[in-house]
């Protein structure tokens, strides 16, 4: 995915956790998403 992408995601997964806090689902892809943005980040991939 491309960066622009994981961003998208990552705003997705944090409304979705403003609306619904406990929503377990959202929180672990928000974790992984956020994860692999940083990992990219360190190797300049994109």
């Amino acid at each position: 995915a491309s960066q622009g992408k994981l961003d998208g995601a990552i705003d997705e997964f944090q409304q979705a956790l403003a609306l619904q806090p406990q929503f377990a689902e959202a929180r672990r892809n928000l974790t992984t998403t956020l994860q692999r943005r940083e990992q990219r980040a360190k190797t300049g991939t994109r």
